[in-house]
């Protein structure tokens, strides 16, 4: 995790780095951290399909079914 965190600092809208980092938070149950991670992600670029499962998978083990389904 730490590395990501230096390498985010370098490039702040690497959404690769945000996903990673985001399945990082996901990975330690910490699934208001991953979502937004997630978001910031998508914000940057929309067309990463497993950015959207992964923001769904984090609403949903959230318990928050409503947001999950518009994530997919």
């Amino acid at each position: 995790m730490k590395y990501y965190q230096k390498a985010l600092a370098l490039e702040p809208k690497n959404h690769n780095f945000l996903y990673n980092i985001g399945l990082l938070y996901a990975k330690k149950n910490d699934f208001a951290k991953a979502i937004g991670k997630f978001n910031k992600s998508i914000e940057i670029w929309n067309d990463n399909p497993y950015a959207y499962i992964a923001l769904a998978d984090a609403y949903e083990k959230k318990g928050d079914i409503p947001h999950a389904l518009k994530a997919f």
